[in-house]
C-alpha cells in the first residue's frame, strides 16, 4: 500500500500488527517483522473506556454507548451520547456502519446533540446526525502529505527545493 510519495520516501504500512517494541529507531512487530526506522507514525484504533460497562447503559457491539441517529441513547429518551464513547450509526454509508470515533465527527455530533437536547425540551422534532465526507489529509513529515478530497480527488504534494520560494509539485488524480 504505498503512494507515489510514501515510495519515494521509503514508506512501509503495516496493517493488522501491533508494535512490541521501539527502541533506538530498531521497530519490532508483533507479526516478526523487524526493521531500522527513522520516523514512526504509529495509529491505533479508539477502544471505549472499560469504565463504560459500569454504568448500565446499552452498549453495542464495539461496547461503546449504544445510540440512535438521534444521538440519544438506545431505550432511553432523555439520555444523550456522542464522541468517543458512543458508537453512532453511520447514515451516509451501507446499514450496519459505524461514525469513526473521531474529533471530526465528535465536534460535528456535539452541535446536533445540543440542537436536539433543546428541540426534546421544547417538544420539536429530533434530527438524525448524517454526516458528509470531505475527505482526509495525511502528513508524511516536512512539505509532504497526500490527501482524499470529497472521496474522489487523491491529490499527493511533495515541496520541491530549499528555500521558501519553491513550489510545491502536486499529482492529482481522480
Amino acid at each position: 500500500m504505498r503512494s507515489h510519495v510514501m515510495a519515494q520516501l521509503t514508506i512501509e504500512v503495516h496493517l493488522e500488527t501491533s508494535m512490541e517494541s521501539c527502541v533506538e529507531q530498531h521497530v519490532v512487530l508483533a507479526n516478526g517483522v523487524e526493521m531500522a526506522a527513522s520516523m514512526i507514525v504509529w495509529t491505533a484504533s479508539v477502544c471505549p473506556n472499560p469504565t463504560l460497562a459500569h454504568f448500565g447503559l446499552p452498549l453495542g457491539s464495539r461496547g461503546d454507548v449504544d445510540i440512535l441517529p438521534t444521538l440519544q441513547v438506545r431505550g432511553l429518551d432523555h439520555v444523550w451520547a456522542a464522541g468517543d464513547n458512543a458508537q453512532v450509526p453511520d447514515l451516509a454509508a451501507e446499514e450496519g456502519a459505524w461514525c469513526p470515533p473521531d474529533a471530526h465527527h465528535a465536534v460535528r455530533q456535539a452541535t446536533v446533540l445540543a440542537d436536539n437536547v433543546i428541540a426534546a425540551l421544547r417538544g420539536r422534532p429530533l434530527k438524525e446526525y448524517q454526516h458528509k465526507n470531505l475527505g482526509a489529509v495525511v502528513d508524511l513529515g516536512l512539505h509532504k502529505g497526500a490527501a482524499i478530497l470529497f472521496n474522489r480527488i487523491k491529490l499527493e504534494v511533495a515541496r520541491r527545493g530549499g528555500s521558501t520560494a519553491s513550489t510545491a509539485a502536486a499529482v492529482c488524480r481522480r
